[in-house]
């Protein structure tokens, strides 16, 4: 079983850099099985992207077939949801997947022993247990859309205190 990359690199930008995909091909492909997971993508993406997220109907099978005979989008959005075997489909994701490509998943449960195995286990960017919001996918989502890591911005701050003895 290949991991996915664990958090997108520079060369993963979601921006078309020279010598990398063409300027026609979408920077965020989606597979989603239901008409509201659909429109928290839409409604909670688009705004980060260059171009429209391009959300096709079907779930992770959907994605498996397709990514064997196109490039690879800088974001892949996929849903496991109904899925018996998750895991299992998203290493059969992972053959077919660039390392350079950010992996996101959708899907039924929000068990954390599955959402730990997921984005530690698996090196997935991102998991959320439907049903999607705008702000939920903006939230969590956007960062990586974006090319940064969820925890950048998702740290409230804080404060360093120390102390001297002597």
């Amino acid at each position: 079983m290949r991991p996915f990359a664990t958090r997108p690199s520079l060369k993963s930008s979601i921006w078309v850099a020279e010598g990398s995909a063409s300027a026609l091909d979408p920077a965020a492909v989606a597979f989603v099985a239901d008409t509201r997971s659909d429109a928290a993508l839409r409604d909670g993406l688009n705004d980060m992207l260059p171009q429209p997220i391009e959300v096709r109907r079907g779930g992770i099978r959907a994605a498996i077939a397709a990514q064997q005979k196109a490039p690879n989008p800088r974001v892949l959005v996929v849903d496991v949801g109904g899925e018996d075997e998750p895991l299992h489909m998203l290493s059969s994701l992972s053959l077919v997947v660039e390392p350079d490509t950010c992996v996101l998943v959708i899907g039924d449960s929000s068990d954390l022993a599955l959402y730990r195995e997921i984005t530690r286990g698996l090196g997935v960017g991102e998991y959320l247990a439907k049903p999607l919001t705008r702000d939920m996918v903006a939230r969590f989502f956007g960062p990586l859309v974006r090319g940064g890591s969820p925890e950048a911005e998702l740290v409230f701050g804080g404060q360093l205190v120390t102390e001297s003895f002597g």
